[in-house]
């Protein structure tokens, strides 16, 4: 079970007891019975103190004195009955005594008083999956809506991963030629049709003017649910306070999955007539909850899989080509959003027209009076059109300017470590590079992350900048690494940056890996040839061209 020991509330006195609970809650972990002493010592001084005997339940619990825990845990919450976190632990200590009712009523008080206490979540989430049964749950209703275009190879997959777990399902087809409706209606949606009109928000709207749920949850036709958290997601609307909640969308962008983007995105929100999408491109439901006043928050237990960025080179240039033309319209009638000129930005940064984009870019800073996540692309993209130009020091500004505001960011790190190994810092780049992967992505307020890491190229340039500066076990650790994503023909490129800088043993090593993933790649065997005969290598070139002759045979 989960417990909770925040200090709320500070007492007043020469000697505050206060201290006593916070200096006994640093020591729980390490000495129980120094902490239960301050714990006493707190509650000598203010007998009606619920910190202390909330401290005191926690020892009692960690020393599974369950009876004496609940005791105390009742006394913290007779003296502050809005004190969550105690109540979150009554009900703890009632799971273990068997009290399953009690525990119950204790962990529904914990979250009517604090929705985002996680701890309570994951205990009521245990007592109703293992004791009670969703199926004895009163839960929202929630309302699938869906737009659809032509999706007759998708649906079926993503319907399949929620129809069992939502209680209506409503899908808008905007013009489909193919098995799509039929298809929609094998899983027992109400399909309704709406003219397109290069506007995705009106479309969205549309579905959620037929919705009937207390909650409704958007999906793409090409997304599909995790099953395994989305009863928990259902548990957790009944107590939160939230408007909206944002799931994580992680989208594979390779064939094979090594990359994943994720992006948080509000995908559930309650079912209002004046909650409501807006933008033709890029739509969002945000604003207007804002406008009311409500609160969006995040909800990290389940997570929607997206598959369109797997989709062929075609089909993604003809996207691109009509996100474009509606981004356009978009700007025209509303100027001022800078999450469409970041966009807008984007777009001419990844065709290459690099003096527009730094143009539009540079314009959405302008125009930007808070740091959002439209500034944050932007200056990423600016950084990285800097860099190409040999402008480091530039690029650096950007990044860092990013890096101060959202420390997590993966990406950031990523982008940082290109710019000093560009400039010959291996030490530097290591560095930076090594934070892409020890920086904790969930604590980052970024509406995406992963987004611009490649990481077959992130641990090839780990694997070289560690060799670069002399670190021979963490260029052995980041080389198998690389052995997961990466093909021979990089390894042999690895090789010869390492002839480059004079790194014979380390040259000699990566074309050898090369050979051990494809014994047929010419280059990493003549470079390995040649490497040999220069270091007065005689005995092992010969075995090598042994080896060669064997595989030249075998084909």
């Amino acid at each position: 079970m989960h417990l909770a020991i925040r200090v709320t509330g500070k007492a007043q006195g020469n000697v505050d007891p206060l201290d006593l609970v916070q200096e006994g809650e640093r020591r729980i972990a390490d000495d129980l019975s120094s902490a239960e002493g301050l714990f006493l010592q707190a509650s000598h001084f203010d007998r009606n103190l619920p910190q202390a005997y909330n401290g005191l339940g926690v020892v009692a619990f960690k020393r599974q004195n369950f009876k004496e825990a609940e005791k105390h845990f009742k006394e913290a919450v007779r003296l502050r009955g809005n004190y969550a976190e105690a109540w979150n632990n009554l009900g703890a200590v009632y799971i273990k005594r068997g009290k399953y009712s009690e525990a119950k009523l204790a962990l529904e008080k914990a979250l009517s008083l604090n929705p985002d206490l996680k701890d309570a979540r994951d205990n009521l989430w245990w007592l109703v999956e293992n004791i009670f049964g969703f199926h004895n749950e009163s839960l929202p209703t929630v309302s699938l809506c869906m737009i659809v275009k032509n999706e007759e190879e998708n649906l079926p997959r993503a319907l399949s991963s929620v129809a069992s777990l939502v209680d209506e399902i409503i899908v808008v087809d905007t013009g489909s030629t193919d098995r799509t409706r039929e298809i929609a209606r094998s899983f027992g949606a109400r399909v309704y049709d709406f003219a397109w009109r290069d506007d995705f928000a009106a479309a969205r709207n549309e579905s959620l003017r037929h919705a009937t749920g207390e909650w409704i949850l958007v999906l793409d036709a090409d997304d599909e649910v995790e099953k395994e958290g989305f009863q928990k997601l259902r548990l957790f609307l009944k107590y939160t306070d939230c408007w909206g909640l944002m799931l994580p969308i992680r989208s594979p962008l390779d064939e094979l999955g090594h990359n994943v983007m994720t992006n948080y995105l509000t995908r559930i929100f309650r079912n209002h007539p004046e909650v409501r999408f807006r933008r033709r491109i890029h739509e969002e439901v945000e604003t207007s909850l804002v406008l009311l006043g409500k609160k969006v928050g995040r909800f990290d237990e389940v997570s929607i899989r997206h598959h369109g960025y797997r989709k062929g080179t075609e089909v993604n240039k003809k996207v691109q080509e009509r996100n474009y033309r509606i981004l356009l319209q978009e700007l025209r009638e509303n100027p001022s959003d800078v999450g469409v000129l970041s966009y807008l930005g984007r777009t001419h940064f990844l065709r290459g027209e690099m003096k527009i984009a730094k143009a539009i870019l540079e314009k959405t800073l302008r125009k930007s009076s808070s740091f959002n996540f439209a500034v944050l692309s932007a200056c990423l993209d600016l950084g990285w059109i800097y860099h190409l130009e040999g402008d480091s020091g530039r690029a650096l500004e950007y990044f860092n300017y990013v890096k101060e505001r959202e420390p997590n960011l993966p990406d950031v790190y990523y982008l940082i470590g290109k710019v000093y190994q560009e400039k010959g810092d291996y030490l530097q780049a290591l560095q930076s590079f090594e934070k892409v992967l020890t920086v904790d992505a969930r604590l980052c307020g970024s509406l995406m992350v992963f987004f611009k890491v490649d990481m077959e190229d992130l641990y090839l340039r780990l694997t070289e900048c560690a060799s670069l500066v002399g670190d021979r076990a963490k260029a052995k650790e980041y080389s198998k690494k690389l052995e997961q994503y990466s093909s021979a023909g990089l390894f042999n490129n690895l090789g010869v940056a390492m002839i480059d800088k004079g790194l014979w043993d380390e040259a000699e090593e990566y074309f050898r890996k090369a050979l051990s993933l494809d014994p047929r790649q010419p280059q990493a065997r003549g470079n390995l040839l040649q490497l040999l005969f220069e270091r007065g290598k005689v005995k092992e070139a010969q075995e090598c061209l042994r080896e060669m002759e064997k595989v030249l045979v075998k084909s």
